[in-house]
């Protein structure tokens, strides 16, 4: 069984996890978002597909026996309401209501920008 993963803006989702459902079997996606599950049993399956920030989907399947079963792309909705924030400290980590002191929120943009630097290097 393969397919991808895709978010709202039809970019592939990677490291999302798809699953059978009352299974062991499953996969995590790859950078564009297409997984690949092999071994699936013959018949009507059911598909769970999950990643943290958005709504898992679960799609019913069947599966032929002897064949790759090449399934549309899954659209995974964003759930904001699912994160709770998170404040990282010197120390630890702490939910943001639990902090005191001076707070800075740094947006996933921001984060990312600028140039990775290794101080082992």
């Amino acid at each position: 069984m393969s397919g991808r993963v895709l978010d709202e803006k039809s970019q592939g989702v990677p490291g999302a996890t798809v699953l059978i459902e009352g299974t062991t079997l499953g996969s995590s996606t790859n950078a564009d978002g297409t997984y690949l599950i092999q071994n699936v049993p013959a018949g009507p399956q059911t598909l769970v597909t999950s990643f943290v920030g958005y709504n898992a989907k679960r799609q019913p399947v069947t599966v032929t026996a002897g064949q790759t079963t090449a399934l549309p792309d899954i659209a995974l909705a964003e759930n904001t309401t699912l994160l709770s924030e998170a404040v990282v400290v010197g120390y630890g980590t702490q939910r943001r209501q639990d902090v005191t002191g001076s707070i800075a929120t740094i947006s996933e943009k921001q984060f990312v920008q600028g140039q990775v630097t290794n101080p082992s290097s």
